[in-house]
């Protein structure tokens, strides 16, 4: 799984980087005011995400382009693709990555009430690593629980907690350290990444309905000094149009574009 959570400063350039509440319809809520860009800019580096749609209002394909301004480092891409089945599920989503010339291809698996139910990750690069992901959810049709275990006999667990439409918390073990975030404050306006839930039944924070503005992390009980904070700039249809990130180490700015927000 994509559990790179201590990079703050590029936390919500991927995702502000969970689902749609899996059962939900899985077609777009609407085809306006569609996100098509995002540029994060921190001291470090330039990331920018385009988003390209279907005729149908789904999104087919994202590229993410990651440029260092530190000198020497260079620069990565990443073009992630989306297949749909018949009924508008997402059925498959495969990600390119430039630098290493591998990729991560992931096949979902739903049940009969259209939960996801699982994902199966194939990750091709130096060698062949298989990850298989499997979902649980709470009363209210929001992931509880993921477990992902791998070919290299390693398993993990997030769990999951909301507070209404929101993400409330995860935690996780990882390298031995117990890692919980909780998201401390919400604005009251709309989250960009919502209209993309059905593209990431796999991630609960794309379906929670607002912004976050505060987040602490807790490692193996003892809170983090980079406690960030996140700052929102709004349009006419009170969606993000900018965000500024802080915390004592790090600092970011994401831009965000959109077609047809008339």
């Amino acid at each position: 799984m994509k559990l790179s959570f201590k990079s703050f400063a590029l936390l919500f350039a991927v995702a502000c980087i969970a689902i749609s509440c899996g059962g939900n319809d899985p077609s777009p809520a609407n085809t306006t005011c569609q996100l098509t860009k995002q540029t994060t800019t921190s001291p470090t580096s330039i990331r920018i995400s385009t988003y390209k749609y279907g005729g149908d209002g789904k999104v087919v394909e994202i590229n993410n382009q990651t440029t260092s301004t530190s000198s020497g480092s260079g620069s990565y891409a990443e073009t992630v693709i989306f297949t749909y089945d018949g009924s508008g599920k997402l059925s498959k989503r495969k990600t390119t990555y430039s630098s290493t010339n591998g990729s991560l291809e992931e096949v979902m698996t739903y049940k009969s009430n259209g939960q996801l139910e699982k994902m199966q990750q194939t990750s091709i690069g130096n060698s062949t690593i298989v990850n298989t992901v499997l979902f649980e959810y709470n009363t209210n049709n929001q992931i509880s629980k993921m477990t992902n275990s791998s070919s290299a006999s390693l398993t993990n667990q997030v769990n999951y907690t909301y507070n209404g439409n929101n993400l409330a918390s995860y935690s996780f073990v990882l390298s031995r350290e117990t890692s919980l975030l909780e998201y401390k404050g919400y604005d009251d306006k709309k989250n960009p990444l919502n209209a993309l839930a059905y593209a990431f039944p796999d991630q609960p924070n794309y379906a929670s309905a607002n912004n976050y503005t505060e987040i602490v992390q807790t490692v193996n009980g003892q809170p983090t000094i980079n406690k960030p904070f996140f700052t929102h700039t709004y349009n006419s249809k009170n969606l993000p149009i900018k965000t500024e990130f802080k915390n004592v180490t790090q600092t970011a700015t994401t831009v965000y574009e959109y077609a047809n927000c008339q």
